[in-house]
C-alpha cells in the first residue's frame, strides 16, 4: 500500500477523531474554564480513600489496609493500585489528554464508532450513531453522578462487541486485536457487572453466529473465528487476574458472598429486595421515547409559569418564596426509590431504530433486537419479578448485583446499532423505493402515533400520582397542580419527540425521492 493510499484510508477516521475531540470540549467547555462537577460518589470516595492517601504522603507506599471504614478492611475496592499493570498507563494517558471526566465523553465516541464501522465501513453513519449514544441523557446523569468507573465499562462495551463481529466476519487479526485491547481496558475499570452484561450480550452473538454456521454449513469457520476471540477473552481476564483474585476473594466477606452476617438471608448472593431497588417501571420504559413521560428527576425545577406556581400565587405566597418551591419539586411518579434523571436514548434514535427494524434484511439486527429487549426486560427487576427472578435464582453470579435499570445501557447501544445500520442500508439504495416507503410509513405510524397519542391524551390514561404525594400533603403541597404540572411535562416533551420524528421523516422522504444529496442527508 502506498503513502497516498494509507493517507486516504486513515483519513476519514482521523475526521472521526477531530470530530470527537471538538464535540467532547465543546459539551465540557466548562472543564476548560476551571469547573468541576460536584460528583456525590466522587466525594464519598474520597472521603473513604483519606488515610490510604494521607499514608502516601508520610511514607510514599501504598497501603493494602485502612482502619478508618467499617472497622477495618482491605482497600481493593477503595483505592487499589497495580502499577505492574500496562492498562493503568495506558487510562492515565487518555486521563492526560482528556482530563476531569472529558476522556468519558471521548472514549463513548470513539468505542461506538469502531462497532458501527467494523458493521458498515462507512465513517459517516459510524459518527452519526457514535453521536447518538454518547448523549443519551443516562450517559451524563451517570458521570455527574461520579460513576465514572462505570461509564467507563459502558464505553468499552461497544469495541468489545466490534472484536466479536470482525471476527466472526473473518477478520481475525483485526477482531482479536480491537477486543483484547477493549476488554482488558473493561475490566480493569473496575465495573464488573458492566462486564457481566456485555459477556450476556457477546454470547448472544457467538449463539447467533453459530446457529449461522449450522445452517449454511460452515462450522469449520465459525470455529476458526473462536480462535481469536476465545484468547483475546483469555488475555483479557489474565492482565487484570491480581485486581480479578483480590476481588473474588473479598467478596467471600460481604453481603455479595453470602458469608457476611450483613446479609439478612445468608444467601450466595445480595438480597433480593436490595438488588431489584431500582427497578425501571414498565411505563417507564416510555422515557426512551419522551424523555420526561415520568416527570423527570425526583427533583425539578417548573418555572414561575407552572401550574404549580400559579396555586402558591394565589394563596397568596410571596413571588421569592414561590421562585424558591418551584425550583425544586419532586415531579418523578415513577416507582424507583429516587432518580436523577430519565434514562432516554432520544426520539430520533427510537425513530430510526423502528425504522432499521423495518427497513434491515440482514439477520444481525434479530440477534441485536433479542439483546436489547431481553436487557430491557431486565431493567425491570421487580416489575416483572417471575422473568427475573428465574436469572436472579440460576443464572451463574447474576445475584452479585443491583440496580437492574442500569442494563439499559446495552438496550442503548442494541437501538444505536440497529439505527446505525438502518441508515446504512437507506444511503446504499440496495432496496426498491417501494420497500423503503413502507418502511418509512410503518416507523412513522409507530413511533409518531405513540408520541402524538401521549401529547394529546397522556391525561386521559393516567393519573399522575406518586407514592410521595401523600407526604406532601400533609406538608400542604397542592397537589392537584403538580400532578398538573406532571402532565403537562409529558405533554411537552411527547410533542417535542414528534416534532424531531417528523423532521427526521420528511428528510428520509426527501432523500427516499432523490430530492436531497446523501451527504446534505447525512
Amino acid at each position: 500500500m502506498t503513502k497516498n493510499n494509507i493517507y486516504k484510508s486513515l483519513m476519514p477516521h482521523l475526521i472521526a477523531v477531530g470530530i470527537f475531540t471538538v464535540l467532547t470540549w465543546a459539551y465540557m467547555l466548562p472543564v476548560l474554564q476551571g469547573s468541576k462537577l460536584a460528583q456525590h460518589d466522587v466525594v464519598q470516595a474520597l472521603g473513604m480513600q483519606q488515610e490510604i492517601r494521607e499514608h502516601y504522603d508520610k511514607t510514599g507506599e501504598w497501603s493494602l489496609w485502612t482502619g478508618s471504614m467499617f472497622g477495618g478492611m482491605p482497600v481493593y475496592q477503595i483505592y487499589m493500585h497495580y502499577p505492574s499493570n500496562l492498562l493503568t498507563q495506558i487510562i492515565l494517558f487518555i486521563k492526560y489528554l482528556f482530563p476531569d471526566n472529558t476522556e468519558l465523553v471521548f472514549l463513548m465516541f470513539l468505542g461506538v464508532y469502531i462497532l458501527t464501522f467494523v458493521v458498515t465501513k462507512n465513517p459517516w453513519v459510524a459518527i452519526l450513531s457514535a453521536i447518538a449514544f454518547t448523549f443519551s441523557s443516562i450517559n451524563f446523569i451517570n458521570i455527574d453522578a461520579g460513576h465514572g468507573s462505570k461509564v467507563r465499562a459502558i464505553a468499552l462495551m461497544a469495541p468489545i462487541l466490534a472484536g466479536f463481529f470482525a471476527a466472526f466476519n473473518g477478520r481475525y487479526l483485526v477482531g482479536f486485536a480491537i477486543a483484547v485491547v477493549a476488554l482488558a481496558l473493561q475490566i480493569r475499570s473496575n465495573h464488573f457487572q458492566i462486564t457481566y452484561y456485555t459477556f450476556i450480550a457477546a454470547g448472544l452473538i457467538s449463539l447467533f453466529y453459530l446457529i449461522l454456521a449450522l445452517r449454511e454449513k460452515k462450522i469449520a469457520e465459525f470455529l476458526k473465528s473462536l480462535v481469536p476471540i476465545s484468547l483475546a477473552v483469555i488475555l483479557g481476564i489474565c492482565s487484570n487476574v491480581s485486581q480479578l483474585w483480590t476481588t473474588y476473594e473479598y467478596a467471600k466477606d460481604t453481603i455479595r458472598g453470602g458469608t457476611s452476617e450483613l446479609s439478612q438471608n445468608r444467601t450466595s448472593g445480595l438480597d433480593k429486595d436490595y438488588a431489584f431497588s431500582w427497578s425501571y417501571g414498565k411505563l417507564e420504559t416510555f422515557t426512551l421515547l419522551i424523555p420526561n413521560f415520568m416527570g423527570g428527576a425526583s427533583q425539578e425545577s417548573l418555572g414561575e409559569n407552572s401550574n404549580l406556581a400559579v396555586e402558591l400565587s394565589k394563596k397568596g405566597v410571596p413571588k421569592n418564596q414561590i421562585n424558591k418551591i418551584v425550583s425544586g419539586v419532586p415531579t418523578y411518579w415513577g416507582n424507583q426509590p429516587f432518580t436523577s434523571g430519565p434514562t432516554y436514548f432520544g426520539a430520533i434514535t427510537c425513530f430510526l431504530f423502528v425504522f432499521g427494524m423495518f427497513l434491515i434484511k440482514n439477520p444481525v439486527k434479530w440477534v441485536m433486537l433479542i439483546i436489547g429487549v431481553l436487557c430491557m426486560f431486565l431493567s425491570w427487576g421487580k416489575n416483572l419479578e417471575w422473568f427475573n427472578i428465574l436469572f436472579f435464582e440460576y443464572f451463574p453470579m447474576y445475584n452479585k448485583f443491583r440496580t437492574p435499570a442500569m442494563i439499559l445501557s446495552v438496550t442503548n447501544l442494541m437501538f444505536v446499532f440497529i439505527a446505525g445500520l438502518g441508515i446504512y442500508e437507506l444511503i446504499s439504495k440496495k432496496f426498491s423505493n417501494e420497500h423503503l416507503i413502507n418502511s418509512l410509513k410503518y416507523s412513522l405510524g409507530l413511533t409518531a402515533g405513540i408520541t402524538l397519542l401521549m401529547g394529546i391524551g397522556g391525561s386521559m390514561f393516567f393519573d399522575f400520582k406518586a407514592e410521595v404525594d401523600q407526604q406532601l400533603a400533609q406538608g400542604g403541597w397542592p397537589i392537584d397542580a403538580i400532578r398538573a404540572d406532571r402532565a403537562d411535562m409529558m405533554r411537552t416533551d411527547a410533542l417535542r419527540s414528534l416534532a424531531f420524528i417528523l423532521a427526521s421523516g420528511v428528510l428520509i422522504w426527501a432523500f427516499i425521492q432523490s430530492k436531497i444529496k446523501s451527504t446534505y442527508f447525512l
